[in-house]
């Protein structure tokens, strides 16, 4: 899997990159448990950097 790193600000922006990560995953045959655990661990490590992390302010990045 080619290896790289999203910047987001914006919940709705690493939305966009977490379909991005799980789609490659998918067209490299993982299947649907692993990649139901893949979105689960994403979202809430996401959520904690977006809540805990950046205190919700858009001008911070969340690197991915």
């Amino acid at each position: 899997m080619e290896s790289g790193t999203f910047a987001t600000h914006t919940p709705m922006e690493a939305c966009q990159a977490l379909t991005a990560v799980l789609a490659k995953l998918a067209s490299r045959q993982y299947d649907s448990r692993f990649l139901f655990e893949v979105r689960l661990a994403l979202e809430e490590i996401l959520a904690n950097a977006f809540r805990h992390g950046n205190n919700r302010d858009p001008t911070r990045t969340v690197l991915m």
